[in-house]
């Protein structure tokens, strides 16, 4: 055998023993996930000894943790408790090398290896049909004879598709499966499983290497492996550890925020870590990581359940992606975080109306992070906007329920007289403010010339309205008008995630189709309503891409585009006017201050906009002080003011 041990069989040597109780996850014996042979059988001792008025070491380990009270990691959710982990010395390894593998009940590999069966996708049917053929016969085997035999049989059924499968998601599920039978049959002492097991190394070796590349396909089973026998397969157990944590780091930011879009790609990492993390608890190898990464993969957990549509489905162009997020939302249901609890139960759920009680803040801005995930709720129908500014180039997702409405770049240009204006420096998050009532960030980059770009996201969820904003300022240095170009030209797109977008013959609003049956309104505020009248600029319909563009005079420039997200608005009428925006009795000019009236059906809005320095104006009657203001007109004319930036 490898590793230079003397046995003919491997042995299964890795013992673990939880000295706590996890507050974050709760024990896989009440969800009935662990080794129920030995587990039960230590529990029914201990309760034969046990006075009816004593406490076990256990119990009073878990009343001294509740009287110390859970902390609380970065992301305001419980923190484990250390897990110690037991390993081997020489002299227990030998032990285990003379007595055998460590027992493991029939049920509880049948259930293994039926959990890995249920995890693949319905396309890779012949491996499904093994997995469940092989849960089957484990199920109905008994020790010696005919039972062990037909396990045998049917996991060197699996190891067979295994080394011909040309899908690797199958291959290393089948080689898991025949790992927890071979781990039975071991122990059952079948002559035929030292020829499997030296199969199932081979395959270790390959899994190890595809880890070893960044593949974590293959985790699971290398993790499942080394935790249930004593084979060296080109991965210890520190290996394993530094490979996960590399990946983790390199994924997400130290509080497990992702780093870079898109959703779909962070949410099949964190699954993928999810998996490993679980067969490495299952199997006993222990955590595959050190509690610091731990941390960070809680985090990617509660980043990853923002990103989820309805019903717990991942967003996708024309429907839900075709990733199964049940393992992801099972683990945060089982949190003892109440607020997650209840939110990964809204996402998972049905319902239309927004969770009873504090749940995860819906808004995700990490400082110094360059992923920002917005959402109006967590109830059935939300929206959830993701803005990758990793790149020069902004990424945008914009989803509703589980379908993508707008999905890729966010493209922006703009000249000043006639030269293009590049960024000089990173796009970096300058305000960021979330509530009940309103969610606003603003990611800022410098312009040759003294000049900056911004880019404004505010989404309103109790009015359902999204407004992007694209603005050039003097970030608040008040240039002289020698100092500014003469000219801006603007230009920008927004790619849609299906070609559905149609224009009214008379104005310039576009109607966005969304699924089969909604519709997004979507006004371009800083042109005219009606095509009639002359425009500098305009909003299009280019196949599967908006396409906006605007002129502006005095250096300074602002194209905000209104999104009316409820479709029970789409047929009410509308109409948006901008507003004279008033300073000590004299009008400004667009380049210093803009103002915009929005009105759908009876329901009124009012939004500010200062690019200059901010100082008291007025407004169709309302005095601001501010830089930015939204809010809602009531029907005595007054001002509500739902956003308020200074």
């Amino acid at each position: 055998m490898q590793g230079g041990r003397s046995a003919t069989i491997p042995r299964l040597t890795r013992l673990y023993d939880v000295g706590g109780p996890l507050p974050w996850l709760r024990s896989q014996r009440a969800a009935g996930t662990g080794m129920a042979g030995t587990d039960q059988r230590h529990t029914r001792r201990s309760g034969n000894a046990m006075g009816s008025g004593e406490k076990t070491k256990r119990k009073r380990a878990r009343a001294e943790w509740s009287d110390r009270g859970p902390a609380k990691d970065a992301v305001g959710l419980d923190s484990p408790q250390a897990v110690t982990i037991h390993t081997p010395t020489e002299a227990e390894q030998e032990r285990d090398t003379l007595h055998g593998a460590r027992r493991v009940g029939r049920s509880d590999v049948a259930g293994h290896v039926a959990r890995i069966s249920a995890a693949l996708h319905p396309h890779q049917s012949p491996h499904v049909s093994l997995l469940e053929d092989l849960a089957k016969e484990v199920a109905a085997g008994r020790r010696g004879g005919k039972g062990t035999d037909a396990v045998a049989a049917a996991t060197a059924r699996c190891l067979d598709e295994a080394a011909v499968g040309t899908d690797a998601a199958g291959r290393w599920a089948l080689d898991e499966g025949a790992a927890w039978s071979l781990a039975w049959l071991v122990r059952s002492k079948h002559p035929g499983a030292a020829g499997l097991v030296e199969r199932l190394a081979a395959e270790g070796e390959a899994a190890a290497a595809a880890l070893r590349s960044g593949d974590l396909a293959g985790g699971p089973f290398v993790v499942t492996l080394l935790g249930l026998f004593c084979l060296s397969v080109g991965a210890l157990k520190e290996d394993v550890e530094a490979v996960l944590a590399a990946d983790l780091a390199a994924t997400t930011a130290a509080d497990g925020a992702p780093k870079a879009g898109p959703a779909v790609a962070f949410i099949t990492r964190v699954l993928a870590w999810t998996r490993v993390r679980a067969a490495a608890e299952s199997s006993g190898f222990g955590l595959p990581w050190e509690s610091a990464t731990d941390a960070r993969w809680k985090g990617s957990c509660v980043a990853a359940l923002r990103l989820l549509g309805d019903r717990g489905r991942v967003p996708g162009r024309g429907g839900p992606e075709a990733l199964d997020a049940s393992p992801l939302l099972k683990i945060l249901a089982a949190a003892d975080s109440p607020p997650l609890c209840r939110t990964a139960a809204a996402v998972k759920g049905q319902s239309h109306s927004a969770p009873v009680g504090k749940t995860v803040p819906r808004d995700s801005v990490t400082e110094g992070g360059t992923v920002a995930v917005l959402r109006t709720g967590w109830g059935r129908g939300g929206v959830r906007l993701l803005l990758d500014f990793s790149a020069p180039r902004q990424q945008l997702e914009i989803a509703v329920g589980d379908r993508l409405v707008v999905a890729g770049e966010w493209g922006w240009s703009v000249e000043a007289d006639g030269v293009p204006l590049l960024p000089t420096g990173p796009w970096t998050v300058c305000c960021f403010e979330s509530d009940a009532k309103a969610s606003f960030l603003e990611i800022v980059a410098p312009l040759p010339g003294g000049l900056q770009a911004e880019r404004q996201i505010v989404l309103l969820p109790r009015d359902r309205v999204l407004i992007l904003t694209d603005s050039i300022t003097d970030a608040g240095a008040c240039l002289p008008a020698s100092g500014r170009p003469d000219r801006i030209a603007y230009r920008s797109h927004l790619p849609l995630a299906e070609a559905g977008a149609s224009r009214e013959a008379e104005t310039r609003e576009l109607r966005l189709k969304v699924g089969e049956r909604q519709a997004w309104r979507v006004l371009p505020l800083a042109l005219p309503e009606w095509r009639v009248a002359t425009a500098a600029g305009g909003l299009d319909e280019d196949g599967d891409v908006l396409r906006l563009r605007g002129e502006g005079q005095g250096g300074r420039y602002s194209f905000p585009v209104w999104f009316d997200l409820d479709p029970d608005r789409s047929d009410l009428p509308l109409t948006w006017r901008p507003l004279s925006v008033a300073d000590q009795r004299q009008n400004l000019k667009a380049h210093e201050a803009v103002g915009f009236r929005v009105q759908v059906g009876l329901e009124q809005w009012l939004l500010y906009r200062a690019l200059d320095t901010p100082r008291n104006r007025t407004l169709l009657g309302c005095n601001v002080a501010c830089e930015f203001l939204v809010g809602r007109l009531r029907r005595s004319g007054e001002v509500s003011r739902t956003l308020e930036i200074e």
